[in-house]
């Protein structure tokens, strides 16, 4: 099966437009799926505490239209739509909004080498120029693929010792990256909400994933 994956589209309708088309331009894609932070919050997490609900505008400004793009693809739930869920009163919500939000999974098992989730539930260590998960709770899958920082970044977690080292792997726009299925995997998708949209192609019967960034 071929796969193509999305993430943090942060309300960017144009980027999402930009990548569904390039998606088009590859044959046999069985599933489009996203992986959460569809949406932008507008207030920010220092503000969660004082905050007091008057009215939706005050927590985003939801666009129907990138809505009715994502009408045929799975998403699974990021911390922007907990945050939503969060702020707005159940009552509030417009009836088919809040039942798009609810019905989000925190994460897909796509196979049983594959597990899809946002990656907000983990905990994060910075490297350098990129952040990576310092502590993955349990491994049901040995390719974990996540979105979040927004950043194209693949490791290869080793046992060095009793100690995970994850080595980070060479990425080249467009080239596919075969993986060892018996290797363990963290797979950062990038983003949409910046400049240069990215997402990933993951093909299950060759072993490969291939990160398709848009300049």
């Amino acid at each position: 099966m071929r796969y193509a994956f999305i993430t943090d589209i942060h309300g960017k309708r144009d980027n999402l437009e930009k990548v569904l088309e390039h998606i088009q331009t590859f044959s046999s894609i069985h599933e489009i799926i996203c992986l959460g932070d569809v949406f932008e919050v507008k207030v920010p997490k220092k503000d969660l505490k004082d905050f007091q609900f008057q009215c939706m505008e005050q927590v985003l400004d939801l666009d129907w239209e990138l809505m009715n793009l994502l009408k045929d693809i799975r998403v699974i739930k990021g911390n922007q739509e907990e945050r939503i869920l969060s702020l707005i009163p159940e009552k509030e919500f417009p009836k088919d909004f809040y039942n798009f939000l609810i019905h989000m999974p925190l994460e897909i098992h796509l196979t049983p080498m594959v597990r899809l989730t946002h990656g907000h539930t983990f905990d994060w260590t910075g490297e350098e120029d990129y952040w990576r998960p310092s502590n993955v709770h349990y491994w049901s899958s040995p390719w974990i693929f996540y979105g979040h920082n927004h950043q194209n970044v693949l490791f290869e977690v080793k046992e060095i010792e009793n100690n995970p080292y994850y080595e980070r792997k060479s990425i080249i726009n467009g080239k596919p990256i075969t993986l060892d299925s018996a290797s363990r995997y963290l797979i950062n998708i990038g983003d949409m909400k910046y400049d240069h949209p990215s997402w990933m192609l993951l093909d299950t019967l060759e072993n490969q994933i291939t990160y398709n960034i848009l300049y």
